[in-house]
């Protein structure tokens, strides 16, 4: 009895240890790109569902049909052609410089799929992504696709680092309702050419980065299983066109054109921006065409803040459209009665006007040079502000109440994203390091006490 139970045990343990996953790497000995030849990989065998498969830096690897394994790493500048279905049943792991080029019908990951380098769509063909999550720290470029189909529960992270560059006609969607964008990063439509291009979202769509339709592009956020939630820090933005039908949730930015980018921006059907959303204009002229409009096509709901970057010297009297509605007329409007902008040394008030059918700003007063004001107050210079990459802080002040002072950044939530120590009268280089586009509030402080503070916006 004791030496049947050794025997039965010892039969398990050698069962357990050939069932254990097996590490086959793509050597490439067949000197051609077929993952199903068993030459090219170091166990001599196609790769299945029990092997960890690693493809090495430089090597280019076609699936022509279905195939499988329990996990999938592409290194270094490795390349993977997916003609055929690929059911990964752990983890897939695409390195910064590696590349996914996705012309099959279903993709399959039981585990993440974390994509560092590029997950590239070309072929006009209808995909499919079944119960996978996807971590998008680096790009995924839609550039010729049909339909892209969601099921099964699967989940698009696109994070702060990631982009979704979407330069193609055709859709995602989800018709059973199990799909989730979650967007931290770049969501953007749009197209080499000047030719109108659209492309719809039939998913449910979270977004805490920015979403951006450029010039002559559409994007279609549909009804059925489609949501769109802008949160506070989300950004919608663009000079394209938006036709929104999907249950909208809007506490969000919304900047025509971009941050410190002129632009009209287009919305038909739904359009709601609701506290403490923000509407974000740039005005560079009197012209249309010079500064920021919203054209909706619909009955906006437009209760929000307003956030002005006056990019020139403006005069009393200047008048500017900022949002008109057609053909019915704004559903509701309530917006500050006046707002202030600053251009060089100058301090700008504007009426704001919520008619029947548009928005209108106009400048009521201007008041002494900030310039003048300094040489009796403490202030904070920001140059250049909106930033790019690098801006010199300056805190001005007569009579500085200790030898050095903290400065605080904060989001538009409230939050502290970034602090440092700044000297009085002494210029310091700030560099942006990780902060995302957006608004931001910068205060200087002497112990607990805010002695200054001026708004920032990052493009």
């Amino acid at each position: 009895m004791r030496y049947s139970t050794l025997l039965l045990l010892s039969f398990f343990t050698v069962f357990s240890t050939l069932t254990l996953a097996q590490t086959n790497t793509w050597t490439g000995a067949a000197s051609d790109s077929n993952w199903h030849n068993a030459s090219n990989w170091s166990l001599l065998e196609v790769p299945n569902a029990t092997h960890d498969v690693s493809v090495p830096t430089a090597a280019i690897v076609t699936i022509h049909e279905s195939a499988s394994c329990q996990s999938l790493s592409l290194n270094g500048t490795s390349f993977l052609k997916l003609a055929a279905d690929l059911t990964v049943t752990s983890d897939l792991n695409i390195a910064a410089k590696a590349q996914i080029e996705w012309n099959s019908d279903q993709l399959q990951v039981s585990g993440i799929l974390t994509n560092l380098g590029i997950i590239l769509m070309t072929d006009f063909t209808e995909r499919q992504l079944h119960a996978t999550v996807i971590n998008n720290e680096g790009t995924i470029h839609l550039l010729s696709t049909n339909l892209t189909r969601i099921s099964g529960g699967s989940v698009i992270n696109n994070l702060d680092s990631g982009s979704i560059i979407i330069d193609s006609v055709g859709g995602i969607l989800s018709n059973t309702g199990e799909a989730t964008i979650n967007n931290q990063g770049l969501l953007q439509k749009t197209s080499p050419t000047d030719e109108l291009s659209t492309f719809y979202l039939i998913v449910e769509t979270n977004n805490t980065g920015t979403i951006d339709v450029t010039q002559n592009q559409m994007l279609l956020i549909l009804g059925g299983a489609a949501v769109l939630n802008n949160y506070e820090e989300g950004v919608i933005q663009g000079s394209g066109i938006y036709d929104i039908t999907a249950a909208f949730t809007n506490v969000g930015s919304v900047a025509p054109g971009g941050l410190a980018e002129v632009g009209t921006l287009s919305v038909i059907n739904l359009f709601t921006i609701n506290n403490p959303g923000i509407l974000a204009l740039d005005l560079g002229g009197v012209d249309s065409d010079q500064y920021d409009r919203i054209e909706v096509q619909g009955s906006p709901i437009v209760q929000a803040d307003l956030q002005l970057n006056l990019m020139y010297e403006a005069a009393i009297g200047d008048t500017f459209t900022v949002l008109t509605s057609t053909p019915s007329g704004l559903s509701s409007c309530e917006l500050p009665e006046t707002v202030t902008a600053v251009f060089l040394d100058q301090l700008y008030t504007f009426e704001v006007r919520c008619l029947s059918n548009q928005i209108e700003l106009e400048v009521i007063d201007k008041v002494l040079s900030v310039a003048q004001q300094q040489q009796k107050e403490p202030s904070l210079i920001i140059n250049p502000n909106p930033v790019s990459e690098r801006a010199i802080f300056l805190y001005q002040t007569p009579s500085p109440e200790v030898s050095e002072y903290q400065a605080k950044i904060y989001n538009v939530l409230g939050q502290q994203v970034y602090n440092f120590t700044i000297l009085p009268n002494q210029e310091f280089a700030f560099d942006r390091d990780k902060l995302k586009s957006g608004i931001y509030m910068v205060q200087i402080l002497a112990g607990n006490q805010t002695v200054a503070s001026a708004k920032m916006i990052i493009k």
